[in-house]
């Protein structure tokens, strides 16, 4: 039996003056269970509770903060799901950025770019809060992962994560080479228990440091967790001992193509500029689309003529949105690939979801 790790991050910030932030890290959570199939049970009971014990419907089958960061009462919701759903992660691993800029004001990136290509770069350093906001954030999921690397057996383990991307550093290179199995999901938190649960408690963690007017530190967090053992916690914080392996070595990107969770639902919405990729990913209905993914596994992707037709698999499914993305579909068929088509309208219905069938 494996052990799941899911792991997701966010920007942590305080200290706002006009459009700055005095302090930003990125704060990423790991979860980890022991049986996959339990937790995902568990986990339906824990939602469900806070959610109907604080006066709401339940929606979806996961929920990612963004979904409760609405409700009145959010962060009651969420401390009353971890109340059910604590005694079910068998370790909980927290990860943070503590750099001290007064030391390192700049890292350097892209060395191995500037000799390969045999060139001076214009400018071959960034700033921390660069660093941080730039190039850290994206791609911190796999970081975390690397970080777990030594504690863990490549055997018995799987990373489930949320997607990141940004170009290759020494640490990406070692995760990407070990034998641990990886699935990254597209929108991670909506459509996985343990991703799920790992955005919803970075969530928690920054309202219980804010609450307590604790900065983000070990020994805070050991403060705010004082209701969950401590032999089942642990802290990573990543310093400015650790540049050397986390920094932009060459401008290659992260491939992930073959660790995306199968099957792949591809959004076709053909070439038309009118149609705006995040004011898509913002609606109610993709949402609903994503709750659907989430009752049959997989995670979802808007296709991209230039890069994704070799990434087709004859497992993957096709959702047109509009006239244009049916004969792109129709195109792609043509060429030998057997894409199953979906209709998105049976996405949008708000009866009889998956998880009540």
């Amino acid at each position: 039996m494996f052990d799941v790790i899911g792991i997701d991050s966010r920007l942590f910030r305080r200290g706002k003056n006009n459009s700055e932030y005095s302090f930003e890290s990125v704060l990423g959570v790991a979860v980890r269970t022991r049986n996959y199939e339990e937790f995902d049970k568990k986990y339906s009971e824990a939602i469900e509770f806070a959610l109907v014990n604080n006066g709401h419907k339940r929606e979806y089958i996961y929920y990612c903060y963004n979904d409760l960061k609405n409700l009145k009462n959010k962060w009651k919701v969420l401390e009353d799901f971890f109340l059910k759903i604590k005694d079910y992660i068998f370790k909980l691993h927290i990860f943070f950025n503590l750099f001290s800029p007064k030391k390192i004001p700049e890292v350097k990136v892209y060395g191995r770019y500037a000799r390969r290509k045999k060139i001076k770069l214009s400018k071959d350093t960034m700033t921390i809060k660069e660093f941080v906001s730039r190039y850290l954030i994206n791609v911190f999921p796999g970081l975390c992962a690397w970080k777990m690397m030594p504690y863990l057996s490549a055997g018995k383990t799987q990373f489930h994560m949320d997607s990141f991307d940004g170009h290759i550093s020494e640490a990406q290179e070692e995760f990407a080479s070990s034998n641990f199995d990886k699935f990254v999901y597209t929108h991670g938190d909506c459509v996985n228990p343990v991703i799920s649960c790992a955005d919803l408690l970075i969530a928690l963690i920054d309202y219980r440091l804010s609450k307590k007017k604790l900065h983000l530190y070990p020994d805070n967090i050991k403060t705010i967790f004082s209701d969950f053992e401590k032999e089942r916690l642990a802290i990573f914080t990543f310093d400015n001992r650790s540049f050397r392996k986390i920094t932009p070595i060459d401008k290659i990107s992260i491939d992930n193509t073959k660790n995306f969770k199968r099957p792949i639902y591809w959004l076709f919405k053909g070439n038309l500029p009118l149609v705006d990729t995040g004011d898509i990913t913002r609606s109610e209905n993709f949402r609903k689309f994503l709750d659907f993914i989430a009752s049959r596994g997989g995670c979802a992707k808007f296709y991209n003529n230039k890069t994704s037709m070799d990434l087709i698999d004859d497992n993957d499914k096709a959702i047109a949105l509009n006239e244009l993305g049916e004969e792109v579909i129709r195109t792609l068929n043509r060429t030998g690939k057997k894409l199953e088509k979906i209709n998105f309208d049976l996405f949008l219905e708000d009866s009889d979801r998956a998880f009540l069938d």
